[in-house]
Parts: C-alpha cells; structure tokens; sequence
C-alpha cells in the first residue's frame, strides 16, 4: 500500500496492523509519530528483539481498556511464526519494523505482510524530480506560496535527506509566519548549506579512521553534489589546517593563539581539531596531504568512476 493511503487507514483505524517497509527513516518515524496521536489515550509500548517475550505475552494478554500500540522493531530477528500467530486475534494496533536491509521474500517475512497492511517506505528517487516535488507539496500543504525554481534551490542546498529538509522547511515557514509567500531569495537567506556541514562531517570522520563512517559520509555529500575538485580542495585546506596547528604547537602557542591564526573557532580547537592532529601527528598529515595531492592528479585523468578512486583513498588513510 502506498504511504498516503496507510496514513489515511491508520488514522481512521480501518486498520490496526502495518508493517513498515523500505529505508526512509524519516516516513517511519513519521507514521509512528502519526499513530501515537490517533492513540493518545491509549497504552504505548516498544519492543525489540532481545525483549520478544514480553512482546508476545503483551500481544496475546491484551489491554484492558480496549486497543494499544504496540511498536515491534528489528521485527526480522524475531520469531515470524509466534508474532504471525500473535496478530491473528490481537484488537491492538501494531507498528512492525524491520531492518532496512531485511529481505521481504523470505516465508517468515511474507507471512508478516499478508497479514498486516504493507507501507511502503522507499526513499525517494535522487536524480528525478521526486525531493523537489516534495518540497513544494509541503510547503504548500501550510498555506503557503512558493515561487518558481524555490524547491530545486531548498533541495541543492540540503541534499537527499527527508529529515534535513522538512526541518529546514519548519524553519522556512517559521521565518515567513506573517508574509505566507517564500522566494528564491528567502530560501537562499534561510535554509542552511548542508553540503558544508557534510564535508566537515566526512573530514571528522576521516581524521577519526572511521572507514564505514566516513565512506558513508562521503557519500551523503556526494548525492547532492558531485564536484569532485571542489571536495578535494576542501580536504586539502583542512589537511593543511591540521599540520599548521602542530607546527604553531611546537612553537609554544596556547590554544587560543593558535585558533585565532587557523582561523576557526576556539572550542572547536581546543575540543576537536588539536587533540585529531596530535593523535595523528605530522607525519602522518603530511602523508595526508601528499595522498590528496594524488588523488587531485588521478581524478584529473581517471576516465571511470571517480567515486572508486575516494573509496580508495579513503581506506588508505584509515589504515
């Protein structure tokens, strides 16, 4: 069933029983939000694997005063067979969950679904025109006009993450409460460039070692954004960062000295940037340095996919 449609059953309680499907985090979290209004009054409990026993005697019991929510989560590593037995005679609304990654063609999994309502809930298509579509549905939902080009402006900025973006969209409708009419202007001026705030994160996590993370963080940056000469510069600024903090830490500089020279703020120095490049040390910055000079020459000439050449790069360093 598609998402709209299970929203409007839940709401009318037309039906009780649902089991989430795909990797959008952000719809599942909010059916669940959705769910606990329609249920307000209602007992409320979550359950995961390592506590299925107390799930299944909770579902089998039943509540006292008539329907609870029950919230079943990581539902695959689970016993499929008791919780499908479960639900047969259960009046309580649940919410199951897997995994995202959860292979929906096993037999547990498909006797799951034929016995709840199947939401779909995939994230979006990136490269269409399905985020920017979005965009304008729910600001208009608020009541509010959007001029021409103002969505594909809110979506470069923030890249593919429902989360990011409806939070940004708050932000938008808080900002313009008392003139009901947004502009490309006003989207450039309020909604925050994610892409920044995704680079220092990837940055972190590589100075960190944190292979899957930084891969992962890499990534995020990259949906929304694929200058690859763009991200290499910013890696070799802060490279560079890092082995000018060391070297004014020799000198005998304070923290505070040294932020002020670098160029960034006091806390994040003391707190972030001087312990990382004291952890890793000079030589290894410096190697840093020297792999994304590489990595600057091989992009330059690499005719394949130039992500495999940052995957590579990434898992040199984090050695």
């Amino acid at each position: 069933m598609n998402y709209q449609e299970a929203l409007r059953n839940l709401k009318s309680k037309k039906d009780k029983k649902f089991v989430l499907i795909g990797d959008e985090l952000f719809l599942k979290d909010s059916f669940i939000s959705v769910a606990k209004n329609v249920y307000s009054d209602s007992e409320f409990s979550v359950y995961y694997p390592d506590s299925e026993k107390e799930a299944l005697s909770d579902i089998y019991s039943g509540g006292f005063f008539g329907a609870r929510l029950i919230i079943l989560r990581d539902l695959e590593k689970m016993n499929l067979n008791k919780i499908c037995s479960a639900l047969e005679n259960s009046i309580d609304a649940i919410i199951m969950i897997p995994t995202k990654k959860v292979n929906v063609k096993t037999k547990g999994m498909t006797n799951i679904i034929s016995s709840a309502v199947s939401v779909s809930c995939k994230k979006m298509n990136v490269f269409g025109n399905s985020y920017p579509l979005w965009i304008r549905k729910q600001i208009s939902s608020h009541g509010y006009d959007l001029e021409e080009g103002a969505e594909d402006i809110l979506y470069s900025l923030t890249g593919p993450s429902m989360y990011t973006i409806y939070l940004e969209i708050k932000k938008l409708l808080i900002y313009k409460k008392e003139n009901k009419s947004i502009s490309n202007q006003d989207v450039r001026g309020i909604v925050s460039n994610m892409n920044v705030s995704n680079g220092f994160d990837f940055f972190e996590k590589l100075i960190r070692k944190n292979t899957k993370k930084a891969i992962q963080s890499f990534e995020s940056y990259m949906s929304s954004n694929d200058n690859f000469t763009e991200f290499i510069g910013f890696l070799s600024h802060y490279f560079e960062k890092l082995y000018r903090i060391l070297l004014l830490k020799d000198q005998g500089m304070s923290p505070d000295d040294i932020a002020s020279i670098i160029g960034l703020p006091k806390f994040i120095v003391k707190m972030k940037y001087l312990p990382r490049a004291t952890a890793l040390g000079k030589s290894k910055i410096a190697n840093g340095i020297d792999q994304v000079y590489h990595l600057d020459h091989d992009i330059r000439s690499f005719r394949g996919d130039k992500k495999l050449l940052f995957y590579r790069f990434i898992r040199k360093f984090c050695e």
